[in-house]
């Protein structure tokens, strides 16, 4: 029993604390945004300090900056590996203001939907390579000739600005825009099962408006299957809604720390797993949102936007730079300050179900958190941390456990035998 306690501290002092959201590269001008990632290696987005569209073959490593003359603030979508659509902010009338391409960016054709001088397309999304829609203010453009035409619609009779555009397949999709009013403003999502000709109301904050001097309303949606979908308003105070049967109403999802204005992105990987990016840090649910935790960015403290995973395991982050994870963003690794160099010891070890926490230094715990050895967190204790931990539930094996201080965080390992 003393040899492998010898080992089990042996190890943990040689291990270093890193962030498994790795930066790949800076920013190359103020920031990164509207991430499209095509696969591991291909990537498009915009700057928003940048006169074109930045693509990269290496994962992120390098980019190259698309220039569409004098079209500035562009958005950019691509429905699939090829086809990718570009609009954005005509300076002066000198020609087309959204661009379409159908060898992955290699080429661009100009599309026939224009704007006056000074005016902005603010959201492009494209179901595939023929049918997709493009926004300016609360006017819909829509096309199902890759652009050759044009109809416009408007989907509320009240001023307002259209936030986000989402479609979960060929024919269900949804619209989500602002109504603005003297002092507030109101989130409103209408949805579409034929491909936009038709458009039904399913969201209306008939209730609390959002009274804020900007407010870019329902920002980001995200749908795991037909079913459940996600949505974020960028506002104070912010919020989460939910839909569990397929948008046709919504319930704002409680309980969370969120409130203030910072929320930017949301993503699922299935109805536990999640992600929401606020105040420019990367947090993630492994219960459905009932609890969120911090994930880590190396370096830290910069700028994080958007998020986008390809799997449960690999994804991307954007924002004063591009990160990259290969492991869901848990670390892997044990902070440098012990566990014991906080005067925290935890017995027995192993343990048969209990795990008692020895605080001699009487620090303030703010969370403490299990985690197995591939970082998957398993188990969570927030607020008041109780003395004595339950591992119900848990499998047998080796666990990291992790104390959350003011101070910072404090590790050790543990075994759980019964």
């Amino acid at each position: 029993m003393k040899k492998l306690c010898f080992l089990l501290v042996a190890g943990l002092l040689t291990l270093t604390a890193h962030a498994q959201w790795v930066l790949r590269s800076a920013s190359p001008n103020s920031g990164i945004t509207d991430l499209n990632v095509l696969n591991p290696d291909t990537i498009f987005a915009s700057s928003s300090g940048s006169m074109g569209v930045l693509k990269s073959v290496d994962g992120g490593f390098t980019w190259d900056t698309l220039t569409f003359g004098s079209i500035t603030a562009l958005k950019v979508h691509f429905p699939d590996q090829q086809h990718g659509f570009v609009a954005g902010f005509a300076s002066f009338a000198t020609g087309p203001s959204c661009f379409k391409t159908s060898d992955c960016g290699l080429t661009w054709q100009p599309m026939s939907d224009t704007i006056g001088p000074g005016a902005q397309f603010y959201k492009v999304h494209f179901v595939n390579k023929d049918t997709g829609f493009i926004s300016n203010m609360g006017v819909l453009s829509r096309t199902t000739d890759g652009g050759a035409t044009f109809t416009r619609q408007e989907l509320a009779t009240e001023y307002n600005y259209i936030t986000n555009i989402h479609f979960i397949d060929r024919q269900t999709g949804f619209v989500s825009l602002v109504q603005y009013g003297d002092a507030s403003n109101l989130d409103r999502i209408f949805k579409t099962t034929d491909c936009g000709l038709t458009w039904t109301e399913v969201y209306n904050e008939s209730s609390g408006p959002q009274v804020v001097f900007v407010y870019e309303g329902i920002s980001q949606m995200h749908f795991t299957n037909e079913l459940n979908g996600w949505a974020i308003t960028t506002g104070s105070p912010g919020k989460i809604l939910k839909t569990t049967n397929g948008g046709n109403s919504w319930t704002e999802l409680t309980g969370h720390s969120f409130t203030g204005y910072g929320m930017t992105d949301i993503y699922f990987l299935n109805q536990q797993e999640g992600y929401i990016v606020y105040e420019q840090s990367i947090y993630k649910t492994i219960n459905g949102g009932q609890s969120w935790t911090k994930q880590m960015t190396s370096p830290p403290d910069l700028l994080v936007l958007e998020i986008e995973m390809l799997n449960n395991q690999l994804g991307y982050a954007s924002g004063h730079g591009l990160f990259r994870t290969t492991n869901g963003g848990s670390p892997t690794s044990l902070p440098a300050r012990t566990a014991a160099s906080g005067g925290f010891r935890f017995y027995p070890n192993p343990s048969k179900g209990l795990l008692y926490i020895q605080n001699e230094q009487q620090k303030a715990m703010q969370h403490v958190a299990l985690y197995d050895l591939s970082g998957r967190e398993c188990k969570r204790y927030e607020g008041t941390v109780p003395d004595v931990l339950s591992l119900e539930g848990m499998a047998n094996g080796v666990y990291i456990i992790m104390i959350q201080t003011r101070e910072g965080a404090y590790a050790d390992k543990i075994q759980l035998t019964r």
